[in-house]
C-alpha cells in the first residue's frame, strides 16, 4: 500500500501543473482506488440475499403496513388522498438510490430540496446538503421562512411585523437543534465531494445527501466534451449513494426544449447527458401545472385569489410533480403541489371541495 501511495503522489505531482485541487483530487483517486480493492464480502450467494431479504420482509411485516425504505419525503396534508402521496410512489427516500428531481430555472429546485431537507431532519435523520449555487447563510435564511411561513422579501426590505419577528425566533430555535450540515463551496469536483460525504458519513452517520445541482459539480481528469463529463459525474453519484448506503438527493436542469409549445418534460429532456436518466432509480420532474382547458385555469386562479385575499406577496403557484422514472412503484404519475413564494416552501395541493363543480359550470356557461 506505501509503494502504490509513494508511486501515486509521483505521478499525481508530475501532472499537477503546480495546482493544489488537481494533485489533492489525484491523491483522493488513488486512496479510493486502494480501498475498493481492499474491500471484501463483496460477492453474496442467492440463499445469503433472499435469507437477508426475507429477514427484512419479516420486520416490516411484523411492523405493519406503511413501511417506507428509506426517510419520507414529509409533504404531510390532512386530505388523505393526498397525504403522503409521493411516499406512496417511491416508498419514501431509498438508501443506496440516486434520486434526480429536475426542473426548469425558477421552478423552485432549491425550495423543493429544502421542503425535503427540513423535514427530513425533524425526523433526526442526519442531512449533509451541498450547495454550489447558494451560500450557507442564504439557505439557512430560507430554512427560516419555511418554517416560520413568514414572508422573505418582507425581511429583507425591511417591512416584517412584529408578528413576523415572532415567528421567525420560534422557527430559528427550533430548527438551530436540527442534524444538518450545509457545505456551500462553490466549485467542487465529483473526488472531493465523494471525500466529504464519506468523513461526515463516519463522524455523523449521514441519513440523506442533497446536492444542488449536478450541472455545477466537476468531474475529475479531463474529458473530450461536457457530455462525457456529466455522464461521469451522474456515474460517480450514483456510486456514492450505493457505497454509503444513503439516499442522494440530486437537482439537475432541464433543457430549453421542455417548456416549448406547453408540453410536459421527459426524460430525454435531462440537461447535458442521458447517462442521468440511466443512473437515477427515480427521477421527479417539477414543472408549470398544465391545466386541461381554460375553465380549469380561471377557477384554480379565483380560489387561489380567496385564499392569498390582498396580501399581493402570497403568491401561490401551482406546480405538476410528475414521477417518469421510478424503480419502486408506478411512473408516469403526477400529483400536484403548490409552491408558496413568500415563504419559499412546497405543499401539496389541497384541491377545494367545489373545485370540480365550479369547473364544470364554468364550462356548461362557455
Amino acid at each position: 500500500t506505501i509503494q502504490i501511495c509513494s508511486r501515486g503522489l509521483a505521478s499525481a505531482g508530475a501532472g499537477a501543473d503546480g495546482k493544489p485541487q488537481v494533485l489533492l483530487d489525484s491523491i483522493d483517486a488513488g486512496l479510493l482506488e486502494i480501498r475498493n480493492q481492499q474491500k471484501e464480502g463483496t460477492e453474496k450467494s442467492l440463499n445469503e440475499a433472499l435469507g437477508d431479504w426475507n429477514a427484512k420482509c419479516m420486520d416490516r411485516y411484523s411492523r405493519g403496513g406503511g413501511q417506507l425504505l428509506g426517510p419520507s419525503w414529509g409533504f404531510r396534508s390532512e386530505d388523505k388522498r393526498i397525504d403522503g402521496y409521493l411516499d406512496k410512489l417511491t416508498s419514501g427516500l431509498v438508501p443506496t438510490d440516486m434520486i434526480v428531481v429536475a426542473a426548469r430555472p425558477g421552478c423552485g429546485k432549491t425550495a423543493f430540496a429544502l421542503t425535503v431537507a427540513r423535514a427530513v431532519a425533524k425526523t433526526g435523520v442526519f442531512v449533509h446538503f451541498f450547495s454550489l449555487e447558494m451560500t450557507a447563510d442564504a439557505l439557512a435564511e430560507r430554512l427560516v421562512h419555511q418554517e416560520a411561513g413568514a414572508d422573505l422579501n418582507r425581511t429583507r426590505t425591511g417591512y416584517a411585523t412584529t408578528a413576523d419577528f415572532e415567528k421567525l425566533c420560534v422557527a430559528t430555535s427550533a430548527l438551530g437543534s436540527l442534524p444538518m450540515l450545509i457545505d456551500d463551496a462553490s466549485t467542487m469536483t465529483t473526488l472531493a465531494l465523494r471525500a466529504k460525504a464519506r468523513r461526515v458519513k463516519a463522524s455523523h452517520g449521514t441519513g440523506l445527501i442533497v446536492i444542488d445541482y449536478l450541472q455545477l459539480l466537476k468531474a475529475a481528469g479531463k474529458h473530450f466534451n461536457r457530455e462525457q463529463e456529466v455522464a461521469e459525474i451522474s456515474a460517480t453519484l450514483r456510486e456514492l449513494a450505493k457505497d454509503l448506503e444513503v439516499p442522494v438527493l440530486v437537482l439537475a436542469q432541464l433543457n430549453r426544449e421542455s417548456e416549448k409549445n406547453g408540453k410536459r418534460p421527459k426524460l430525454a429532456d435531462l440537461r447535458e447527458s442521458g447517462q442521468i436518466e440511466q443512473d437515477a432509480a427515480t427521477v421527479l420532474m417539477l414543472h408549470d401545472i398544465c391545466f386541461k382547458d381554460t375553465a380549469e385555469e380561471e377557477v384554480y386562479w379565483e380560489s387561489a385569489t380567496e385564499e392569498c385575499g390582498q396580501d399581493w406577496s402570497d403568491e401561490i403557484k401551482r406546480i405538476d410533480a410528475e414521477v417518469v422514472k421510478n424503480r419502486h412503484g408506478p411512473a408516469d404519475t403526477k400529483f400536484q403541489m403548490v409552491f408558496r413564494k413568500k415563504c419559499v416552501r412546497f405543499e401539496p395541493w389541497e384541491k377545494p371541495a367545489d373545485f370540480e363543480a365550479k369547473v364544470h359550470v364554468r364550462r356548461e356557461a362557455a
